[in-house]
């Protein structure tokens, strides 16, 4: 039997959970009957033109659009290498963890461009990696693993019983990102505070960075030059230590969770909402407006077990990849019926940095940490100016700002961290002083 059509059996919604139906957004002209019928999102060879799509391979579109996502993939490894050196991880334990990182994405990207021939990029949740380095002065590493497999139990749950949209009603978006800014906060200013230290390393990277974004084209991600240059002048100024002289498979390095309430009511609630609200519910809608129709309990049942799983293997948040979903399933990508291609290629390139994960954990022995804290700030700008203008878009002022202060502090009562009382406390605030403004922000 063919073993594509073996796990295709085994991961199927009807098999998990009964026929999974949702609302479908019009498909576009081309698109052929892709929205799968009654399954739920499934594509399995049901038009002639997919087949023939599908046996031609990825388009010079589908390549384009892979490579920066790659690219942008790769230079934010600077994030989980500044959550090594948070937790003080040793190389064999940061390796484990960019492996994780890597290599369920690329796993699960081949799995469901497979069986369902649509846009649907997996990846790591880059806000939660940045909450959960923001922790590293209130719990151990096994403490917020053993809070990641609560929380990836969550997500799993919200799929399985369909709870996703729900809940997303509840919590207002605004807040969300309020969160989400006052944890990439700091990652930002330390970008600066590492520049009066270094001025022409972190300088001529920062530099770059905001060059690109006016000299390049859209294509290049702006880390892109940032990374190179910064890689260059830490040459220059001698600052680059011996490279490895051999690649070698990386073994992972399995580290037992451990369960703490406190920590576990500080990570699960709100990583929860990170991966099942604001990542995969956000790219499950962007596909709609594109005309597919994603298998939305399954990318949250997929995402949270490996969010649960991947633990074993360290801090390894797993989500739809909303951040970059535009470039791989938008018009750039290509024929509508062909931009899955897309995912078969950057999950591959995810799988190559899987497996080279010892050479990627040895980077902070290679460059100066100011360079990776500078490139994990650098990578995160874009994010914080997505989360404040959504904190600050309105109807809601309150809830948001107090989020937003909240998580950028340094609160813990109850032996709970600041980022759970942001949410907390946001709603609160949001619930007491704009019950009116919350009330519109729901859907009818």
């Amino acid at each position: 039997m063919d073993p594509w059509r073996m796990i295709e059996n085994l991961v199927r919604p009807k098999f998990l959970f009964g026929e999974e139906r949702s609302e479908r957004a019009p498909q576009n002209d081309d698109a052929g009957d892709l929205s799968g019928g009654e399954n739920g999102g499934r594509a399995l060879g049901v038009t002639r033109r997919d087949v023939t799509a599908s046996l031609k391979g990825p388009a010079l579109a589908q390549i384009g659009a892979a490579v920066p996502t790659v690219i942008f993939g790769v230079a934010a490894v600077s994030v989980p290498l500044a959550t090594a050196q948070a937790y003080a991880l040793t190389d064999g334990q940061t390796a484990s963890m960019i492996f994780g990182l890597y290599g369920i994405p690329g796993v699960l990207c081949l799995l469901v461009a497979r069986i369902y021939r649509q846009p649907l990029l997996i990846a790591w949740h880059i806000h939660g990696l940045v909450f959960i380095t923001a922790l590293s002065v209130q719990y151990t590493y096994a403490q917020v693993l053993g809070g990641l497999v609560v929380a990836g139990a969550l997500v799993f749950l919200l799929g399985a019983l369909r709870l996703s949209a729900r809940i997303a009603s509840l919590i207002p978006t605004p807040i969300v990102f309020g969160i989400v800014a006052g944890t990439a906060m700091p990652f930002v200013v330390r970008v600066f505070d590492e520049m009066s230290l270094y001025p022409l390393l972190i300088g001529a990277t920062v530099g770059a960075y905001v060059a690109s974004q006016r000299l390049l084209s859209a294509q290049i991600p702006p880390i892109l030059p940032a990374l190179i240059v910064g890689g260059a002048m830490a040459a220059l100024l001698g600052d680059i230590g011996g490279f490895p002289r051999a690649w070698s498979p990386p073994v992972p390095e399995l580290i037992l969770p451990a369960f703490s309430w406190q920590a576990i009511l500080s990570i699960a609630p709100v990583m929860a909402v990170f991966i099942g609200l604001q990542s995969n519910l956000t790219t499950s809608i962007y596909l709609r407006s594109q005309g597919y129709d994603p298998p939305d309990r399954l990318t949250n049942v997929l995402t949270g077990a490996g969010t649960s799983l991947g633990a074993i293997l360290g801090a390894t948040p797993i989500s739809s990849g909303s951040a970059v979903i535009a470039l791989v399933a938008g018009p750039d990508a290509g024929e509508h019926r062909s931009r899955f291609w897309t995912i078969y290629l950057v999950g591959a390139g995810w799988l190559i940095v899987a497996f080279g994960a010892t050479i990627v954990a040895t980077l902070p022995s290679l460059v100066p940490l100011s360079l990776l804290f500078a490139l994990a700030g650098i990578v995160l700008l874009g994010v914080l100016h997505q989360a404040l203008q959504e904190v600050t878009r309105g109807p809601l002022r309150f809830g948001p700002v107090f989020a937003f202060v909240i998580a950028s502090s340094e609160l813990s009562l109850f032996g709970l961290g600041a980022l759970f009382w942001a949410l907390v406390i946001g709603m609160a605030a949001t619930l007491i002083l704009e019950p009116e403004s919350y009330s519109a922000t729901r859907p009818e």
